[in-house]
Order: C-alpha cells, then sequence, then structure tokens
C-alpha cells in the first residue's frame, strides 16, 4: 500500500516541524510548504496528494483564498477533491462559514492536540468501513465459477476509478444529466457484482441527480473509492 502523502501548509518553522514530527508517527509522508501560493503551484504540478493541512493565515496567499483557487483547478481538471483542514489558533462562527465556503472540509485549532489530530485523519485517511467481499459466495449467486468472477471484478475495479474521477467533474460542473446516466450505468454494474455497498451509494447518486438536488455528490463519491480500493486488495 503506497505511503500517504500529506501537504503542511503553514508559515511558521516550528509549527511546521511539530506537525511533520506528529504525522511521521503515522507512518504519513509530509511536505512542507510556506504559503497558500506554493500550496497551489505544487497541486497543479504534482502527483496526488492525499490530505492538506492550511494554515489560515500566510503571506502572499492565505489559507481560504488558496483553497477556492484549489478547488477551482479540481474542478477545471476533473480532479479527485483533497480534504484540506483549516488550521487556526482561534476560529468562530463567522470563520467556520468563510472556510466552508472557500471549499474547507474541516477546521482544527492551534496547538493541535493529538486527540483532534486522530479524529482528523480517522475521518479522512483512515476511515474504517464495514465492507465486506465474498467472492465465492457471488459468483454463487450469479452461477459462473469464482474465476470469473475474481476477472469480472479485476476489470471493474480497474475501469472504476477513471469512472469516478468523470463522475466527480459531472457533480462539480451540475451536469445532472449525465450524472444520473454515469450513476445509474455503474449502480447495474456493481449490482450485478454484488458489491451492494457501491450500489447502494450509486442509487443514491442516480436518484439525487434526477431529481436534480444539490447533494455532496463529491463526499459520497469518496467513499466509492474508499470501497474500490478495498476491493483492489482481494
Amino acid at each position: 500500500m503506497a505511503q500517504k502523502r500529506i501537504l503542511i501548509v503553514d508559515d511558521d518553522e516550528f509549527n511546521q516541524e511539530v506537525l511533520e514530527m506528529r504525522l511521521d508517527v503515522f507512518e504519513l509522508e509530509s511536505i512542507i510548504l510556506n504559503n497558500g501560493q506554493e500550496a497551489l503551484d505544487f497541486i497543479k504540478s504534482s502527483d496526488s496528494i492525499d490530505l492538506i493541512f492550511m494554515d489560515i493565515n500566510m503571506p502572499l496567499l492565505d489559507g481560504d483564498k488558496a483553497t477556492e483557487l484549489i478547488r477551482e483547478y479540481e474542478k477545471l481538471n476533473n480532479l479527485k477533491r483533497v480534504p484540506i483542514i483549516a488550521a487556526g489558533a482561534s476560529i468562530d462562527e463567522k470563520d467556520r462559514e468563510r472556510l466552508f465556503l472557500s471549499g474547507m472540509d474541516e477546521m482544527i485549532i492551534k496547538p493541535i492536540t493529538q486527540k483532534s489530530l486522530e479524529v482528523v485523519l480517522e475521518k479522512f485517511l483512515f476511515t474504517t468501513k464495514i465492507f465486506e467481499y465474498d467472492i465465492k459466495k457471488a459468483s454463487q449467486t450469479l452461477a459462473i465459477s469464482p474465476e470469473m468472477m475474481q476477472d469480472f471484478l479485476s476489470k471493474f475495479v480497474l475501469s472504476l476509478d477513471n469512472e469516478l474521477i468523470e463522475m466527480m467533474g459531472m457533480a462539480q460542473k451540475e451536469d445532472f444529466k449525465a450524472l444520473a446516466g454515469l450513476a445509474h450505468k455503474l449502480k447495474g454494474r456493481s449490482g450485478n457484482l454484488q458489491v451492494m455497498e457501491m450500489y447502494e451509494i450509486f442509487s443514491s447518486i442516480e436518484k439525487g441527480a434526477k431529481e436534480r438536488k444539490k447533494l455532496d455528490y463529491e463526499k459520497l463519491i469518496d467513499e466509492i473509492f474508499v470501497f474500490n480500493d478495498l476491493l483492489k486488495k482481494l
């Protein structure tokens, strides 16, 4: 399993070093940047990142503006949405509203406690999903051999990541017709393979898109990414 990569975006060297040291305990690779402009440039020129800790107040480009620009870049390029965690010494209700509107996913108060750090990592990186997939049982349900079932499953998981990225772009553009159509197709595939956790999420996406509801489709799609990663390990 590839080591997860974390961006630490903070203009204070001490804060950088302390957070890097604490993330190292979780065997996470930390990449340190000094301001929002560096973070934006990194996202545009680098491989994927799993999580960003973004300081709020920084020179050149502050955290909320950097987040807005990162979200715009993801949307324009149909990229997977990277969780961004706002970090600040004090965050009141007005700050929370502004930061959520900028595209941040969570807030964490400095100094960052071990408990709050673990909560964020558990929520966005190490979410434990109750997920059981029995290839033998699924093959019996479909009256095919386990070997054939494994072949079908392998083809499904290998193509799904790109289809989910495509779906993410549809959600970001609010192209509800295309979103409903793709969700319907993938719902059928996952149902045929007896991957019911995915089937239920695709059903929710399809229903919401047909009704043109502004749901948090990106988080639903991220859940499917997690399930797909689990299927790849079978």
